[in-house]
């Protein structure tokens, strides 16, 4: 036989063909799975710090609530009535992992009747180990 019909019967035999497309199928798949997996893990953790945001500005939300009892008239939202209010039992309680900081001011350059209340929600992360925080600010007019 002629060398070059041996090369051409040799490029027409399939054996082993299937196990290279086996291959080939598995490593897609593999590819595919550890794709989705990730994915999944990341969401995880989205879906955590996601929650954790909703619960520290649930807290900051209540705490900035409370003073609203405080309408004005009788006495002004102030830095003592805010200590008061942390060691009171009625004043909204900080759930495991949060920490708050509260603060009463009067603004800067603004009217004498207009207080300032100002709460920092902060946590860690568990994702990233970094602390995380919520600030919201509320502003009281005193009568």
């Amino acid at each position: 036989m002629r060398p070059s019909v041996r090369n051409f019967k040799s490029l027409t035999d399939k054996r082993g063909f299937m196990l290279v497309d086996g291959m080939v199928a598995v490593l897609i798949v593999a590819i595919g799975l550890v794709a989705l997996a990730l994915t999944f893990t990341k969401a995880t953790g989205v879906s955590i710090m996601s929650s954790d945001k909703t619960k520290a500005t649930y807290l900051a939300k209540e705490s900035l609530e409370y003073f609203k009892k405080y309408d004005g008239s009788t006495i002004p939202v102030t830095q003592t009535i805010v200590d008061q209010a942390l060691s009171n039992t009625d004043f909204p309680v900080a759930t495991s992992g949060f920490s708050r900081t509260i603060s009463a001011s009067q603004p800067n350059n603004s009217n004498a009747k207009l207080r300032k209340l100002n709460v920092v929600v902060t946590w860690k992360d568990s994702n990233s180990g970094k602390d995380q925080s919520v600030i919201l600010n509320s502003y009281y007019y005193t009568k």
